[in-house]
């Protein structure tokens, strides 16, 4: 008699641990599924904040081609431009560069057609040549004083060699050392542009 009450006592006990357990599983399963749930929803709501972010993103794309597209237009036209101006600057300094040469003729054509007078003269006095060479002295000046033209013809002066050409040299105690003493042939030039060097003689 007491084992069977034993029994049933071992029984009850296990069945009420399989419920205990049961129970257990169902509250873990029950939990598991809501945890799965709970990370679903916030995928689910963050799709629509992706399509969006990517929708602007692709609104700056279009944006950004189309001011280089602009940039690119404009890059064009300022290379256009400028292509323009050098040909025109170039143009125009051909033309300025002719108009003063031709001026520069016109002044040298009278003194080109009195010595062709003074060589057509057949008779004249020694003092006539030399004048008529005087008046084509004076008129080649005034050309070179229009034109700017500077003759480089000073003696005593210190040897520079951005103005003279040393093709003699002598021994003088009487002059400082590296002076022109004389000029065997004069040097021109128009500003600071030296058209053409001083033949010297130089004291050492």
């Amino acid at each position: 008699m007491i084992r069977e009450m034993t029994d049933l006592s071992e029984q009850k006990e296990q069945q009420q641990t399989g419920a205990v357990q049961e129970e257990t599983e169902n509250r873990q399963s029950g939990a598991a599924e809501q945890t799965d749930t709970a990370k679903q929803e916030p995928a689910q709501e963050s799709r629509p904040e992706q399509a969006d972010e990517i929708a602007g993103l692709k609104e700056e794309i279009k944006k950004l081609q189309e001011e280089l597209e602009k940039q690119k237009d404009l890059d064009m036209r300022v290379r256009a431009e400028y292509d323009n101006f050098r040909k025109r600057t170039s143009r125009e300094m051909g033309e300025i560069a002719a108009r003063a040469k031709a001026e520069a003729i016109a002044d040298i054509l009278p003194i080109a057609d009195n010595i062709d007078r003074a060589l057509s003269v057949q008779e004249g006095s020694e003092a006539d040549i030399r004048k008529g060479v005087e008046m084509i002295h004076t008129q080649i000046e005034n050309v070179f004083q229009k034109l700017g033209i500077e003759a480089i013809a000073e003696e005593n002066v210190e040897f520079d060699t951005q103005l003279h050409n040393a093709v003699m040299h002598v021994e003088d105690e009487n002059v400082k050392p590296n002076t022109v003493v004389q000029v065997l042939q004069k040097g021109y030039k128009i500003g600071s542009r030296v058209l053409r060097y001083a033949m010297v003689k130089v004291a050492n």
